[in-house]
């Protein structure tokens, strides 16, 4: 998991890439890691844009309280828009 500044004042950006072999053990490190990211930065939201086609992604997100706040559509995919308050 990576952050930078996104791309308003008090917004960061998260990336997020998990190993198959690491599937299904990846969310307390990703909570913990959220936690110091926060402690540090105090960023008022965290976004994540996720392919819609990417279930673990997206399930993991879910599972550490991200919220999907919107949509877009591309033309060969379509990408969540996904927010840590």
């Amino acid at each position: 998991m990576a952050f930078h500044d996104a791309y308003w004042p008090g917004i960061a950006a998260t990336h997020i890439a998990v190993k198959p072999s690491a599937w299904g053990n990846t969310l307390q490190p990703g909570l913990d890691l959220i936690d110091e990211f926060r402690g540090d930065y105090s960023p008022q939201s965290i976004v994540a844009h996720i392919a819609a086609s990417n279930r673990a992604c997206l399930s993991l997100v879910r599972r550490a309280g991200f919220k999907e706040v919107g949509r877009l559509t591309l033309p060969d995919e379509e990408i969540t828009i996904q927010e840590l308050t």
